[in-house]
């Protein structure tokens, strides 16, 4: 059982290094965050304006999207590993009672006495 326990703190570990990791990640894109400036003017098309903010909004959202499954993935295997670590080690088989050793034969049944003793037979 000490190889569920040594996979078991392997898991953990690395499923605590992978959460870690995944809030170094996301605090890293928090400080880069790009700040969009929209100049709205009278003449300005919306659509021009539109398409110039979906570009960083879709890059965002693929990067919220993979630090979530990172995220996941981590939580996941600290569960796992947390599992295996805490599992109670199987108990010995319970070994049945010892059978008695054969004593010495029982004698062969005696014949039925034909008369009893002190009653007369008719």
């Amino acid at each position: 059982m000490e190889a569920a326990k040594a996979a078991g703190a392997a898991l953990l570990a690395v499923g605590i290094g992978l959460v870690l990791f995944t809030f170094y990640c996301a605090y890293n894109a928090f400080l880069e965050a790009t700040q969009l400036k929209l100049l709205v003017t009278g003449a300005a098309n919306p659509w021009e304006a539109f398409t110039a903010v979906l570009g960083p909004l879709v890059k965002s959202c693929i990067m919220v999207m993979f630090l979530g499954v990172m995220g996941w993935a981590g939580v996941t295997l600290t569960s796992r590993g947390a599992q295996l670590f805490r599992m109670p080690l199987p108990k010995a088989p319970a070994r049945a009672p010892p059978r008695p050793l054969p004593s010495a034969p029982a004698p062969p049944p005696s014949a039925p006495p034909t008369a009893y003793p002190g009653v007369e037979s008719a």
